[in-house]
């Protein structure tokens, strides 16, 4: 009886979730200008990587998922035009793409590349409550609805959900004790999008019960990517600057390029304090994760559709502590709209009338002449910055006490 409410659930949500995505997918667009847009750039380097580089060319995105898209081009690009697959290996802003009557067949068929990774994620996160109804039902509207994985996926058309599986995957291994499996994925997820080695130490030294067991550990999961960076590393030393600029900054700028790496700081406190700690659970290595990205965020350029990083570990903490969830969650999705005012969101639909979705301004441009809206953003990210911290040190705080707290600790 429960397995079948289960199912049930899977497909009540499951087709709600889906019904969303499918409207999203051939109608949204992310612009920028010096691409075109994302999804132009990622199709471009695709077909680039396994067709031969051209000089002028850098590769911004990382390898293993450029192999994958390529060989979802093998599968996909057939059912394009000719005229309009050379159009997309042009750089640049061109028009012309937004206005095909093919746009929409190209964004659905390179957009359900993603929505396989999401739905096999959603099946896999849900596995660890699988005896609980309650719980797979929090989590599987937290997911279907959710607004980081809807933006970033879907309206940006960024591939985050693709290590997000990875990520999804080395959770639910970690959960079952699997250690070599946990680090497998981290690993893998990290050559398809940096961010899941940020994970990999703190799995390392939470989980592991010795130092060769974390040396085994850590040598497993970043061999993949060490192997990918060197093979490929040609292709990407010019790339790669304007990333740890703005995106991987983590630092206070102090003015005439003097910084303070205050996130490594944190990072390496942290990794010191699970050290030695007593207790080592599959707890403290969710809630360790979740304390990272939060601090993270907060010295990183702010791209909403990084944020879908954090999906897995909210996820965990909505499902397991709603009731401490509820007002952090209420408040930085708050100021998470606010600071989406700079972004013109009407040009997430040009698909739909490039001449007229094209032209509209951001709400930070038509509510500047009558409010500071730079001063109200930055004050807003100050506030989201303090909850982000005060969060992070309440994860931290409330970790698991003993190893007798290890069963409490993971899902059923």
């Amino acid at each position: 009886m429960r397995q079948r409410n289960l199912v049930t659930l899977f497909g009540r949500v499951g087709l709600a979730g889906l019904l969303v995505r499918m409207v999203l997918i051939p109608f949204t667009l992310h612009i920028d200008p010096q691409f075109g847009s994302d999804i132009f750039a990622i199709n471009r380097n695709a077909y680039y990587f396994v067709r031969g580089i051209p000089r002028d060319v850098q590769m911004v995105y990382p390898p293993l998922f450029l192999f994958s898209m390529a060989l979802f081009q093998i599968v996909v690009w057939p059912l394009l035009p000719a005229t309009f697959r050379e159009a997309l290996l042009i750089p640049g802003f061109h028009l012309e793409l937004f206005q095909s009557i093919y746009i929409s067949r190209f964004l659905a068929l390179s957009k359900s590349l993603y929505l396989l990774f999401d739905l096999l994620a959603v099946y896999w996160m849900a596995r660890p409550w699988r005896n609980d109804l309650h719980k797979p039902r929090a989590w599987l509207w937290f997911w279907a609805l959710n607004p980081l994985i809807l933006y970033g996926t879907y309206l940006h058309g960024q591939f985050d959900v693709i290590p997000l599986l990875f990520v999804v995957l080395g959770l639910y291994a970690a959960s079952q004790k699997k250690l070599l499996w946990a680090s497998i994925w981290l690993g893998l997820g990290a050559c398809s999008k940096g961010f899941p080695l940020m994970f990999l130490f703190p799995a390392a030294v939470i989980l592991a019960r010795d130092w060769c067991e974390r040396f085994k550990l850590l040598l497993i999961g970043t061999t993949p990517y060490v192997l990918l960076s060197v093979l490929f590393l040609r292709y990407y030393q010019a790339g790669i600057g304007d990333y740890s600029n703005y995106y991987f900054k983590v630092g206070y700028d102090l003015g005439f390029g003097a910084q303070v790496y205050i996130f490594f700081i944190f990072y390496a406190a942290l990794l010191w304090y699970l050290h030695h700690r007593k207790a080592h659970t599959f707890e403290d290595f969710w809630r360790a994760c979740f304390a990272i990205l939060l601090v993270y965020y907060q010295f990183s350029y702010f791209d909403l559709h990084y944020w879908a990083w954090i999906v897995p570990f909210a996820a965990i903490y909505w499902v397991e502590y709603p009731q401490q969830a509820k007002p952090f969650y209420l408040v930085i999705g708050l100021c998470l709209l606010v600071l989406l005012t700079p972004t013109p969101l009407g040009r997430f639909l040009a698909p739909i009338s490039p001449r007229f979705f094209l032209r509209l301004p951001s709400l930070l441009e038509v509510l500047n002449s009558y409010l500071p809206m730079l001063f109200i953003v930055n004050v807003v990210r100050s506030l989201m910055a303090g909850t982000c911290f005060y969060l992070a040190w309440r994860l931290l705080r409330d970790m698991p006490a003993s190893r007798s707290d290890m069963l409490q600790a993971v899902p059923a």
